[in-house]
């Protein structure tokens, strides 16, 4: 009965800010020994050492990435940055938008719901790389509007199924109670539903968010003047392995950031879900 306890204490337990700190920076330096590690074998192998760059090698290239071109007086890398980051920014704002407001009609309403829920489920199945093609078609080859629309597309069928999931689960007697107060049906939906599942949707988008990336980098492999995914392509015609870990080692660190940011607007906007959820 102790030992019960003391595992009941100890499994899912918060831990101090400190201690996770430290076990993140133990994680990110096991994975970086791990990697140097694998050049060492490969340069004792007599493996070519442009396939598989060390650390000093990949400082080298970020610095080349990071140099002015000369010809536009511009920074390449921070262009590509820019522009990737505008596009997702765009598609993103868009998709949450459209699933926030089918998926919370899905949820609230029984009607919309029959009638909508098959649809969306539908579409939520088809790979939305598979329409690049079309999207192509439909919003023209030249400029962003089908990378936007690609993102849009591609997150916006699951996060209004799990925004929809979450609103139909808010309890019955938190409406009910709502309504006997006098409140109307859209004063229900505003006061009581949304910051119900608000906490639930910003996790969602979270999760949404690397999904984004896989088809904007998709998108701008294809076809794109500026970019990640441009310079990725170019690197990749140039066979520079070091200059394509570079960006993925980039969009890896951009991923964390926009994951933070999340997590602070979660604390921001609902505090006490968060509170709730690290007792």
């Amino acid at each position: 009965m102790r030992s019960e306890r003391r595992f009941r204490s100890i499994i899912g337990s918060p831990l101090a800010p400190t201690t996770q700190v430290l076990l993140g920076a133990i994680g990110v330096v096991v994975i970086i020994a791990g990697y140097e590690y694998y050049v060492y074998r490969q340069a004792q192998s007599g493996g070519n050492p442009r396939f598989s760059p060390g650390l000093g090698q990949l400082w080298t290239a970020f610095r080349e990435l990071t140099a002015v071109d000369p010809r536009t007086e511009t920074v390449p890398f921070w262009v590509d940055t820019r522009a990737s980051l505008a596009i997702l920014a765009k598609g993103l704002g868009i998709g949450v938008a459209i699933s926030t407001a089918v998926g919370i009609a899905m949820g609230v309403l029984s009607t919309v719901h029959a009638m909508v829920s098959p649809v969306v489920t539908a579409i939520a199945k088809v790979p939305p790389t598979a329409l690049i093609a079309l999207f192509m078609v439909v919003f023209g080859v030249t400029g962003d509007a089908f990378k936007v629309a690609l993102i849009a597309f591609g997150i916006s069928p699951t996060l209004a199924l799990g925004v929809a999931m979450v609103a139909r689960a808010v309890p019955r007697n938190t409406i009910v109670k709502a309504y006997s107060l006098g409140a109307t049906t859209l004063q229900v939906v505003v006061k009581a539903i949304v910051p119900q599942v608000l906490p639930q949707v910003i996790e969602m988008i979270r999760l949404a968010v690397g999904p984004a990336w896989i088809y904007l980098i998709a998108a701008e492999y294809i076809n794109a003047s500026e970019g990640i995914g441009h310079g990725i392509v170019l690197s990749q015609r140039m066979v520079r392995i070091d200059h394509i870990l570079v960006y993925v080692i980039w969009l890896a660190i951009l991923g964390t950031m926009i994951d933070f940011s999340f997590q602070q607007l979660s604390r921001l906007v609902a505090p006490w879900a968060v509170a709730r959820k690290d007792d």
